[in-house]
């Protein structure tokens, strides 16, 4: 009965263990893809905010960090527009796409930035969120 009973324990937990390293080779960071190109938006309070959403296209519910970077076209100089965990359904349940604000206020050097997204996977992968059909979809903002 223990051989059985040990046999049965040790069996599951090979099957645990192949499905779980199954699903992260299957990651290929497309879980997470842009709704549409995102947009500034103007609060209440005059502040202006990059609007985007972002859909899980994974059959399970998941929480992801996405963040959200700036990059002034010419100087290619990075600004940082924060970091946010977002709770997403599975596909096509009810909360499956998210949309979000990011503040973009805080780019004071007149230009122009191109305006990226990415997402930590569960493997603590970094991926950029593209378009529905896996083109990029980065947002543009301009400084006077």
């Amino acid at each position: 009965m223990r051989k059985l009973i040990f046999l049965t324990t040790t069996l599951s937990l090979l099957l645990i263990a192949h499905t779980d390293s199954s699903s992260a080779k299957a990651s290929t960071g497309t879980d997470l893809r842009q709704a549409y190109k995102p947009v500034a938006v103007m609060t209440n309070q005059g502040q202006t905010w990059m609007r985007a959403r972002i859909n899980n296209l994974a059959p399970t519910d998941q929480t992801r960090l996405v963040c959200v970077e700036a990059y002034r076209v010419g100087s290619k100089r990075q600004y940082h527009l924060g970091c946010t965990q977002l709770a997403f359904g599975a596909h096509l349940s009810g909360n499956w796409g998210v949309e979000f604000n990011a503040p973009v206020y805080w780019l004071k050097l007149a230009g122009t930035y191109r305006v990226v997204y990415n997402y930590q996977d569960a493997q603590g992968d970094w991926h950029n969120i593209k378009s529905m059909w896996l083109s990029n979809l980065d947002g543009r903002y301009r400084t006077w």
